[in-house]
């Protein structure tokens, strides 16, 4: 027996068809983990008003028999068990949120084909559920799926404050930067002033007043 939390509330939202191939609306395809434990899913599908549900007595036998190792052996279960009940559930839960799921109406029952790599084709016919039982699967999902939303909503406002406080560091760095880059400049001026050039007829010691000119004596015609 393998531990089946792991494929409680699993969830696809798929387009439905009717029996003559048309398009007749969206459903939820859910997995439901039965309180009493055991190795029992309920495979479930619901269109928001009623409710359709399979149950899986054995399900490790179950996938194991729909593993691609299993389909060319005389002992398809036995075999596939070799891998482990990990392998199961990963094969399963793969399949179920990544692989192609349809969902065709009838009269009295839905039909639900689930395909993937990891295992062959599963075909299950799903009845609807009674009246008490579909109360209680479709508000189970209906708080799970609330649930998971509001996880969801927390996760990406936690993101968006990390990334603030990121911006407000790189900010803080960046004016650091600056006014250290400004105090080098301002130093880099101090330490090497600029020569400015000598203008004609100033002196050349004293550059604030004019050049004397040396007396030349007394001059006669």
């Amino acid at each position: 027996m393998v531990n089946l939390s792991d494929c409680q509330n699993l969830h696809r939202c798929v387009q439905s068809t009717a029996a003559g191939g048309v398009d007749s609306g969206r459903f939820i395809c859910f997995t439901r983990v039965h309180d009493g434990g055991g190795d029992r899913l309920a495979i479930c599908a619901t269109d928001g008003v009623s409710l359709w549900k399979e149950t899986i007595e054995d399900f490790s036998c179950f996938v194991a028999d729909h593993l691609p190792s299993a389909q060319s052996s005389t002992s398809p279960s036995s075999k596939a068990f070799q891998g482990g009940g990990d392998t199961l559930i990963a094969a399963f839960k793969s399949v179920f949120l990544k692989g192609i799921i349809t969902v065709t109406e009838s009269q009295d029952k839905l039909h639900l084909t689930i395909s993937g790599q990891e295992l062959s084709i599963i075909d299950l016919d799903l009845p609807e559920a009674k009246a008490a039982d579909k109360k209680k699967e479709l508000q189970a999902i209906l708080f799970h799926l609330v649930d998971k939303v509001t996880e969801n909503e927390n996760s990406l406002k936690s993101a968006e404050k990390k990334i603030e406080k990121l911006e407000q560091r790189t900010g803080a760095v960046n004016v650091a930067k600056n006014v250290f880059d400004m105090a080098a400049d301002a130093k880099r001026k101090k330490t090497n002033p600029k020569i400015l050039p000598k203008a004609p007829g100033m002196s050349v010691i004293n550059p604030g007043s004019k050049r004397r000119t040396a007396p030349k004596g007394v001059q006669f015609d």
